[in-house]
């Protein structure tokens, strides 16, 4: 529903409800989530020239939306169907009978706003969003039947700032349309598992720190008061002044592999993109350059490669006769096979996520007379390159690659494959 007063005014709300199998066994039909938009045209409130303040909007939203998790679509069900070749599929996962659907309450506020004819202009946003009701998986204990089971609980807050600001400037024939956005998100894990029952035993469970996906070397922890993805690795025991532990009979450096270290977040404090489009006739050229900045990402790849003598790092280390390790002078070969061996000892692999590239360019024609007798009109060409090349990047692979497409196993390189470049030509009539 929308209504409006004075056209000044405008008020929209909407209420939806889906209808899931997901739910079969639960109890629950259906989920509701309600949303509202309040806005108010602020140049209709004032008289103001409007090839000066041209336009102005100021608006507040509320929305609560729901997740339905589709990749477990069994969740809830003691068995898969039958098959065609005859017989039933047990569920090896405990049927969750109280699921509730992930589900997302959000507020934001924004104004946008236009000076001077529509050449210049900006808008910004705050918003503040809270997720409740993840799903967390526990293994079970072989002798209940099952591999394992779901719980729904949690709470992350997401907050951040998103601004752009715009201008259209023309001087004779030449035209130049410059826009830079920013954005900023800072995540915060509130609660993870409280006072949630177990459906195995019906005794309470709190968990203030959950192990998710990682290597040997890395997790991706979650911890009540850290952020989805914080990453942990592992590193070298310490002695009481701080030096690396080294065995005096095997030269052996000690790692430890049970309290892993903090190593940063994968997700930068902040995106930068500035895109500009400059006109000249019928010619077009724009481009855009976007920036990732803050945020550490975790290299294996790294780690392998100097093990095996393969990396620049290690060829260095050749030349300058070895590697110091408390003062000592270490041999090269022998000082990165053991810092590499394996996924490695990954807090000597932790590197800045900070990144800058040219994401975009285009350049292109348009002929602004009709070809071929008439027959072709309006005929545009254009070449244009994707991902062209790094502007500013210290760590040794892409960091904004990823490792998985889920929530988590993110900032780590294990083998990654290449980021691509790409060039295309195009042609409209």
């Amino acid at each position: 529903g929308s209504l409006d007063y004075k056209r000044k005014i405008f008020l929209d709300i909407l209420g939806r409800n889906e209808w899931t199998s997901m739910l079969s066994n639960t109890g629950n039909w259906s989920f509701f989530y309600p949303s509202v938009g309040l806005s108010t045209i602020l140049t209709e409130w004032f008289d103001v020239p409007k090839h000066i303040w041209t336009f102005s909007k100021l608006r507040f939203s509320y929305a609560k939306v729901g997740n339905v998790p589709l990749s477990l679509i069994s969740i809830t069900e003691p068995s898969y169907p039958i098959s065609p070749g005859g017989g039933v599929n047990l569920n090896s996962i405990l049927p969750i009978d109280d699921l509730k659907f992930e589900q997302t309450k959000s507020f934001e506020v924004g104004l946008s706003s236009r000076f001077l004819n529509n050449q210049l202009g900006f808008d910004i946003t705050y918003y503040n969003s809270n997720t409740y009701d993840q799903l967390f998986y526990f293994t079970a204990p072989a002798s209940s039947g099952y591999e394992g089971f779901y719980v729904n609980s949690g709470k992350v807050t997401n907050k951040g700032i998103e601004l752009s600001v715009d201008a259209d400037i023309k001087i004779g024939n030449v035209g130049y349309s410059p826009m830079l956005t920013l954005t900023y998100n800072k995540n915060n894990i509130k609660e993870l598992v409280r006072n949630v029952k177990n459906p195995l035993t019906d005794e309470i469970m709190n968990y203030s720190r959950l192990a998710r996906k990682g290597l040997a070397s890395f997790n991706n922890d979650l911890y009540e008061g850290g952020s989805v993805g914080d990453m942990y690795v592992n590193s070298f025991e310490k002695d009481g002044n701080g030096y690396i532990y080294v065995d005096p009979n095997t030269l052996q450096m000690k790692v430890n592999n049970q309290d892993f270290i903090y190593a940063g977040n994968a997700n930068p404090d902040y995106s930068i993109g500035f895109n500009n489009t400059l006109t000249y006739k019928g010619f077009s050229l724009s481009f855009l350059i976007d920036a990732r900045v803050g945020g550490h990402v975790v290299s294996a790849t790294q780690g392998i490669l100097d093990s095996f003598g393969a990396s620049k790092q290690s060829a260095i280390a050749r030349d300058n006769g070895g590697v110091y390790v408390n003062g000592i002078l270490m041999d090269a070969e022998e000082y990165y096979q053991q810092i590499g061996g394996g996924t490695g000892v990954l807090s000597n692999y932790v590197y800045s996520a900070t990144n800058v590239r040219l994401r975009e360019a285009s350049l292109s024609y348009s002929f602004r007379k009709p070809l071929l007798y008439g027959v072709v009109k309006n005929l545009t060409l254009a070449v244009t390159g994707r991902n062209l090349f790094m502007i500013y990047n210290k760590a040794p692979f892409d960091p904004q690659l990823t490792s998985s497409t889920g929530t988590f196993y993110q900032g780590i390189d294990y083998f990654l494959m290449p980021s691509l470049r790409s060039f295309g030509f195009n042609v409209r009539f």
